[in-house]
């Protein structure tokens, strides 16, 4: 038998009994307290990201960058103006300048891309893989092959080189340009500067453009 009057009696489902002591209910009700505390934090918390989310603003910016280079940013922000202004200044300290929307983007198409890594596979390969998946393009480089599909058939496109064990260094889908503008070195280091202005800046999500940089620059840089 139990005994003392710190413990109480627990009459459970199966008509067993168990004794515990008041600590132990202490502790049940501090713990229940500390998940009720939490649960309300953490209501708080998606209340706030909530409204949080709803405030921010997807846009893109379009503009001309050194050399007449076209320029499309990918924007998220909570105050559009204040990140126009932003991206402004950075155009125009790179000798370029902020355009209106539209003003750029018809360079460019939306496609799904994948770099490969000329060791991984042959070109008879890709043709079999990517082109019997739905790629549009297989175009060969230096150092890899570039693939390009429409976005609607990229999840093929992918499946098909993994299934195929085709190491693929990039797999994405972006925006091309159709066209590109090749840079003088002063034009080039202004390039790299806005580039690397852009990635400074925590509202820019994604950079396209249609420069090439000569190698030579490339390498001062790195």
């Amino acid at each position: 038998p139990l005994h003392g009057r710190d413990l109480r009696i627990l009459q459970l489902p199966d008509d067993s009994s168990i004794g515990i002591s008041d600590s132990s209910v202490v502790s049940t009700r501090r713990e229940r307290r500390s998940a009720f505390c939490i649960c309300i934090f953490c209501i708080y918390i998606g209340i706030a990201l909530h409204r949080f989310c709803n405030d921010l603003i997807w846009s893109t910016f379009e503009g001309y960058g050194p050399s007449g280079v076209a320029i499309m940013c990918d924007i998220l922000t909570d105050n559009r103006n204040r990140t126009a202004g932003e991206i402004r200044k950075i155009f125009e300290v790179c000798g370029g300048s902020l355009g209106s929307t539209g003003c750029v983007s018809y360079l460019f198409s939306y496609k799904g891309l994948f770099l490969v890594p000329r060791i991984s596979a042959t070109e008879e390969q890709l043709m079999e893989v990517a082109l019997e998946a739905g790629a549009d393009d297989i175009l060969t480089g230096d150092e890899y092959f570039e693939i390009t599909c429409e976005p609607r058939v990229f999840e093929d496109v992918r499946k098909a080189l993994e299934d195929a064990r085709i190491v693929t260094e990039t797999a994405e889908t972006r925006h091309l340009p159709s066209t590109t503008v090749e840079l003088d070195a002063e034009s080039a280091r202004k390039m790299i500067r806005l580039r690397d202005l852009m990635d400074e800046n925590d509202d820019v999500q994604n950079i396209y453009a249609n420069d090439i940089i000569p190698e030579s620059i490339l390498n001062e840089e790195s």
